[in-house]
């Protein structure tokens, strides 16, 4: 092979000669990833304009992860460092560990006899000193015209963790645009799942502080902070956001139907969805009754789980993650007798989308039968209090 004066091969570029080609003035691996940053940056930009435009809110913002979305929310409204942000009892341990992260402390409200946030106990609540309230949308949709008022009435900002009912409205409007700020997530475990994406909405004022304390800004994809969301991700949740009040009108279908059949039986009560609302519900929740121990209420999960329902009882077991009294991280363990009842009896089941009708009967069924085997016969006159 013919060699050059230099010595070099035909291919082979001087130290200096990058600068002559194209975008590689700081070598071939700066001109990629820059390639490789802006294509992120505009995948998120998209991704942020879609889901606006989506839930009728101008602003906007994506960061990595629910729990982002919530840390940098609660940041973002200037609270005072250490103030008490008021949570429902009913709520996964990730809320309040991420308040905690945003250098705020959670406190934990009674919910009522139909799993939803005891409106006694929040206005009790606000009369101390609360910074914030946070209402976190599950299975159940709390009452937004209350819980907005009462928020509003003294000046707290409330947050609503939308996580778990994308496409869920109440009264028709939309959930995560009630509060200052709605925190939304595209992840695993979700009923959309784009890797790791959370997303902001809110007032203008308060995305754009959020988007300053994730080192950028609104409509501006830099990637510069760690908390930016990588193009594949942004992506995937972009094409999701047309599936949303598809999967979320399947998902009122499953828990309605599976709510009707668990009913039926006198070893259940399900909680009634409310008038106004129209939730997205990822889970159905009910109450075991008639299960008068712990090991009966074990023993009747570990029933159905042989028989490939996953259910689980929220209050029970030493895997449970939702028995609030066992949070050392929060600090003293607030009392709450009813909510800790309520919850020891709790059952919760996942509700697929891909569901079909045969398996939602199939499963209902192995529930009814598990409760019989560790129940005594309940007769229906007896009530569905919970």
């Amino acid at each position: 092979m013919r060699g050059t004066d230099s010595g070099r091969g035909p291919n082979t570029a001087a130290p200096g000669d990058r600068a002559t080609v194209p975008g590689m003035a700081d070598g071939p691996a700066a001109a990629f990833g820059r390639n490789n940053a802006r294509a992120a940056a505009n995948a998120t930009v998209e991704l942020e304009r879609r889901f606006a435009r989506f839930i009728g809110i101008p602003s906007v913002l994506a960061v990595r992860g629910w729990a982002d979305a919530v840390t940098l929310g609660l940041r973002a409204l200037n609270l005072p460092r250490g103030g008490q942000v008021a949570m429902p009892a009913l709520v996964h341990p990730d809320l309040p560990r991420a308040v905690i992260g945003a250098g705020r402390r959670p406190v934990i409200l009674e919910i009522g006899a139909d799993l939803r946030l005891d409106l006694d106990a929040l206005e009790a609540a606000l009369r101390d000193d609360i910074a914030a309230v946070i209402i976190s949308h599950g299975g159940l949709i709390s009452d937004m015209d209350a819980i907005q008022w009462l928020c509003e009435a003294r000046g707290i900002p409330l947050i609503e963790d939308v996580a778990q009912a994308p496409g869920g409205r109440w009264r028709g409007r939309r959930l995560g645009t009630f509060g200052a700020v709605g925190a939304f997530a595209f992840q695993s475990q979700r009923t959309f799942n784009a890797g790791e994406v959370g997303m902001i909405a809110g007032d203008p004022d308060i995305v754009a502080r959020a988007a300053r304390l994730a080192g950028r800004s609104v409509g501006n994809g830099s990637p510069d902070s760690a908390r930016c969301v990588g193009q594949l991700a942004a992506t995937l949740a972009r094409a999701q956001i047309d599936e949303i009040d598809v999967r979320a009108e399947r998902a009122r279908h499953l828990r309605d139907r599976m709510a009707a059949l668990l009913d039926a039986s006198p070893h259940f009560a399900v909680p009634p969805a409310h008038e106004n609302e129209q939730g997205a519900p990822a889970v159905i929740q009910f109450a075991l009754r008639g299960a008068e121990s712990d090991a009966a209420a074990r023993a009747f999960v570990a029933r159905a789980q042989s028989a490939g329902v996953p259910v689980q009882i929220l209050g029970l077991g030493p895997q449970t993650q939702r028995a609030f009294w066992t949070w050392a991280f929060i600090g003293p363990h607030p009392g709450l007798a009813r909510s800790r009842a309520l919850l020891r009896r709790l059952c919760e089941l996942r509700l697929p989308v891909a569901l079909d009708e045969d398996a939602v009967r199939a499963s209902a069924e192995a529930l009814i039968r598990s409760a019989e085997a560790v129940s005594p016969r309940r007769d229906r006159r007896e009530g569905l209090s919970l």
